[in-house]
């Protein structure tokens, strides 16, 4: 049996929580002025490629993600900067952190589910999958999460030291598993995408909207996949002090920037002006043969900003459809 900490122990214990806290309040700050910057950088593509489209579950969920992350931002920043409560006073602004925190990665996973099923033509049993893998996955996810927030527990400092809230104890196994259920889906939309692709691209090439997904898709996957395995590797391996927390804030921020991002590039290819760009352009009205026209390589049409593309060369724009040979 292990014998009582000295105060000096005590008091070193104690100082290096302090610290810990500070870092992760430091990493969430820098965090929410990168999505500032994202903001105020991608401002005029939203301006151009989303207000003035149609409204759509895309554009409906770009949205949503877009300025719902800074409601997140400022219950994160609430919680880390508030130094006038203490102890279970900090409670209910932690929670309101993490439940925001889960809301967050639910509606980029909503834009990640709603674009392989795009992609696969609007599939019935790719869409029965994602719906029940969706479901489950959350349903699991705030389980975890709910056993989490029961084992945390504040310190309790005397308020006009102005020390804040300080977590002194929380099973963070349970955040891991929150983290593993993510990477799992995260796989999972992948793989789905990559085979498609791989279908598709063997009749028409992997040229145009599927190298946009393509790319799009595996940068996102490496990006937040490297994020979640750093943030089970933090449970596990780090200091028990609050340090263990330090990426997650990096991590929903990202997953914001990343998924809104993805969707103002799949709008931008989308808007493809005639007599422009790397096609050759022929306009004309849509014919009956037109609306019942199908490809048995390609499930289905992509939707994207009003705009629907049929492989191998037709977009269908309102009473115009419009046919182009690809010259990439």
């Amino acid at each position: 049996m292990s014998a009582a900490l000295t105060p000096q122990q005590r008091l070193a214990m104690l100082v290096d929580t302090l610290k810990a806290n500070k870092t992760v309040g430091y990493i969430g700050t820098g965090s929410m002025a990168m999505l500032v910057c994202d903001y105020l950088h991608t401002f005029p593509e939203e301006v151009k490629y989303m207000w003035t489209s149609a409204n759509t579950v895309p554009k409906f969920l770009f949205l949503a993600l877009r300025y719902y992350a800074f409601v997140h931002t400022s219950f994160s920043q609430s919680y880390h900067n508030n130094f006038h409560i203490t102890g279970d006073q900090c409670l209910s602004v932690f929670y309101r952190d993490t439940y925001s925190a889960l809301v967050v990665s639910i509606l980029c996973e909503m834009i990640s589910y709603t674009r392989v099923y795009a992609f696969s033509g609007r599939n019935l049993y790719v869409a029965i999958w994602l719906v029940a893998f969706f479901i489950v996955e959350h349903v699991l996810q705030f389980w975890f999460l709910s056993k989490f927030l029961r084992t945390v527990h504040f310190g309790k400092f005397v308020v006009s030291d102005r020390l804040g809230c300080v977590p002194v104890e929380g099973e963070g196994q349970w955040l891991s598993l929150i983290f593993i259920l993510f990477l799992a889906s995260l796989s999972m939309v992948t793989f789905i995408m990559i085979f498609i692709g791989v279908r598709r691209s063997r009749v028409f090439g992997a040229k145009g909207l599927v190298r946009v997904f393509y790319r799009d898709g595996i940068f996102y996957f490496i990006s937040l996949a490297m994020l979640s395995v750093a943030n089970v590797i933090f449970t596990y391996t780090a200091p028990t002090n609050g340090l263990q927390f330090a990426m997650i804030q990096l991590q929903v921020h990202l997953n914001a920037m990343l998924g809104g991002r993805m969707l103002l590039h799949l709008r931008e290819y989308a808007d493809v002006d005639v007599d422009h760009g790397s096609y050759a352009m022929h306009v004309r009205p849509v014919t009956d043969q037109d609306k019942t026209l199908k490809f048995s390589a390609s499930p289905g049409p992509l939707s994207f900003g009003g705009k629907s593309r049929e492989f191998p060369g037709v977009i269908t724009v309102g009473s115009t459809t419009t046919t182009w040979v690809d010259r990439d």
